[in-house]
């Protein structure tokens, strides 16, 4: 990490506590920014970099969309006023992630004004602990890591990540880098059936972190990326193999890069080990899969089966549609589903029947909610329907339901149960 890079580091870490005394008390800056009979107040660096801010402010004369009021505006609502980067980022009319980039950008205008102001030399920055980050500076990193991943979890429109298709895209991503120091990455094993219980994005960085360390490391040579399903867990190794001759060029990045993969597997309930072997450095990764759960809908309109199989796509729910009821009461038998879903207007054996003859039959156990377009809950609770739900049906009341009966079959905490439905930060019912 360059001196630069470390006076920007401490100069984040000391504006995120612009007002916590203890904090800036031992802040590394005070000495470099202040007068020597200042140097241990921490309110006067507060000051200090509040005043820095301020002189960003452009002059009268500068027209109201120039990049140095955005500049100005972000630093002073976000680190002055403590606005939460979700609030300024919609006051700007930006992304959360654009806010970000921005926010850099900010940051690094401000570190060279202030050692420009100060006149400060490589000398003087060398004086600045390098290195690791401290515990503060750990703490409000993966602090920063977790809120993150919890706005994807409330905003991601996907809940569940498919590793087939988080892969193909990683492979994509990483073309460039894999082709500049001449990686061929290897996948073997066999893919799971299950979904992995974290957010896409979160997965594709976790996958793109440890695949970047591996290429430093492997350059140039091969990178194996090995998957076994583990009962409910996915292990996926990566294995660095440098040609023959080859030293490799491990990046100071790379053990940042690490424990930000690793933070965000453990997030969701996974895990990272690192270690090295006689052919190679290897990473060991222990994705959580969810369990899939078969549901079985009875409806004799085909219409509102291709609807509901819409519904639960990229969710752990997998519809097995039946527009028969007779065949549907087969299947009920022969593979016991632990949920099933049923229309009451149909043709022949309507929904009352097949809810009475299936709490007489085998797979009397499982779970039925009722969805119809009648307004005949009463009915449908007396008949043994555990939940009942109206047509039309929005999707989110759809998942609901099931999630209320999966939760009463299987209760307690499992990783990625938060992670049924579209928009898991949504609540109340929409339809139905």
């Amino acid at each position: 990490m360059s001196t630069e890079e470390t006076f920007s580091r401490h100069l984040r870490h000391a504006l995120n506590h612009l007002y916590e005394p203890d904090v800036l008390r031992s802040s590394p800056l005070g000495p470099l920014l202040l007068p020597p009979e200042q140097a241990q107040q921490p309110m006067a660096l507060s000051r200090a970099l509040t005043e820095a801010i301020e002189a960003l402010k452009p002059g009268p004369g500068t027209p109201p969309g120039a990049p140095a009021w955005r500049m100005y505006e972000l630093l002073l609502y976000r680190y002055v006023h403590c606005a939460t980067q979700a609030d300024l980022a919609q006051q700007l009319a930006i992304s959360v992630r654009q806010l970000r980039r921005e926010q850099a950008q900010a940051l690094a205008l401000l570190a060279e004004h202030l050692m420009r102001r100060r006149g400060l030399t490589q000398a003087d920055l060398a004086a600045l602990a390098e290195g690791a980050p401290t515990a503060a500076e750990a703490a409000e990193e993966m602090g920063a890591l977790r809120r993150e991943y919890h706005w994807l979890q409330e905003s991601a429109p996907e809940e569940l990540a498919d590793l087939a298709r988080e892969l193909e895209v990683v492979r994509g991503v990483a073309g460039p880098l894999l082709a500049h120091y001449r990686v061929r990455l290897e996948v073997t094993g066999e893919q799971p059936r299950s979904p992995v219980a974290m957010p896409s994005v979160a997965l594709r960085q976790a996958l793109l972190s440890l695949l970047t360390a591996a290429v430093h490391r492997a350059a140039p040579g091969v990178v194996v990326l090995r998957l076994a399903q583990r009962g409910a867990r996915l292990a996926l190794e990566l294995y660095a193999r440098r040609d023959a001759g080859a030293a490799g060029t491990p990046s100071e990045e790379d053990a940042a890069s690490l424990r930000d993969a690793g933070a965000l597997l453990r997030l969701s309930g996974g895990d990272l080990t690192v270690r090295n072997l006689a052919q190679g450095p290897a990473m060991e990764a222990a994705l959580p899969l969810v369990e899939v759960v078969p549901v079985l809908v009875v409806d004799d309109n085909r219409d509102a089966l291709q609807l509901l199989e819409r519904y639960a796509a990229g969710t752990r729910y997998r519809v097995v549609p039946c527009h028969n009821p007779v065949q549907a009461l087969e299947l009920a038998e022969r593979d016991r589903p632990a949920l099933v879903v049923v229309d009451v207007m149909m043709a022949g054996l309507d929904g009352w029947q097949f809810l009475q003859r299936l709490r007489q039959g085998p797979s009397a156990g499982c779970r039925v909610i009722v969805c119809t377009v009648l307004a005949q809950r009463e009915m449908a609770m007396a008949l043994g329907a555990d939940d009942f739900v109206r047509k039309p049906i929005s999707r989110q009341a759809f998942l609901e339901a099931l999630d209320r009966q999966w939760a009463a079959l299987a209760p307690g905490p499992e990783p990625g149960r938060e992670w049924h439905r579209a928009g898991p930060g949504s609540t109340g019912r929409q339809g139905g």
